[in-house]
């Protein structure tokens, strides 16, 4: 019941839920935004991936087209890897994704381009949540994207704004 309520209220994975034991293959067929995938499965289905405990910037957001891009130029054309953590309220699978054998997620997070969620990544493996924090405080410590100025967190920015849409790439370039 703690554990509904908690998926409800944050809009995130539950920590507690069971991460898929085999990453799973996937070509990205769209970036939606800095930390949301749209992923063909080998089945021929799609699955929306929104990627473990990350905040990028919104679409309309400053910041939001740099996550965008940094994230579409990392997956489009590349094979990916990714475990499920669980679903949010959305009903998008909550996701670490790994391209080139690195975690997209940390990537994004150490090139200063979304906000690391250390409330999500209670319960995940220790490696990752040290790979998590070491690159928010080595972004941070450099100033590098986000922290060269002063940042408003997306969650803050989404209480009075509405994020646009019509903002997504498509990975065979054209945006949609």
């Amino acid at each position: 019941m703690a554990a509904a309520w908690w998926l409800s209220a944050s809009g995130g994975a539950d920590p507690r839920a069971q991460v898929a034991a085999v990453p799973q293959p996937g070509t990205v067929e769209r970036v939606v935004d800095g930390d949301t995938l749209r992923v063909v499965l080998d089945s021929g289905g799609l699955a929306t991936l929104r990627l473990l405990a990350i905040d990028a910037p919104e679409s309309g957001q400053e910041g939001g087209a740099e996550a965008r891009d940094f994230v579409a130029a990392r997956v489009c054309g590349a094979a990916v890897s990714w475990r499920s953590h669980g679903q949010d309220r959305y009903g998008r699978t909550v996701a670490s994704v790994e391209v080139g054998g690195e975690d997209l997620g940390v990537l994004l997070v150490r090139e200063g381009l979304a906000w690391r969620v250390k409330r999500y990544l209670e319960g995940a493996p220790a490696d990752l949540r040290a790979a998590y924090e070491a690159a928010w405080n080595e972004a941070r410590a450099a100033r590098r994207g986000l922290w060269a100025g002063d940042p408003q967190p997306p969650w803050e920015w989404r209480r009075t704004n509405r994020p646009a849409s019509g903002h997504s790439i498509l990975c065979s370039g054209r945006a949609a």
